[in-house]
């Protein structure tokens, strides 16, 4: 499980380094959301 939430920040970094600055980062409650989704399976 936590290597597929290292999986995806870092991939949510990679993609924020090559599109714009504008980018927000995502809220806690969606992380928590992909956390627990993923505890799930």
């Amino acid at each position: 499980m936590l290597s597929k939430i290292g999986c995806f920040f870092t991939g949510n970094l990679f993609i924020k380094k090559k599109t714009s600055t504008n980018i927000k980062p995502l809220p806690p409650f969606i992380i928590i959301s992909i956390a627990n989704r993923n505890q799930a399976q």
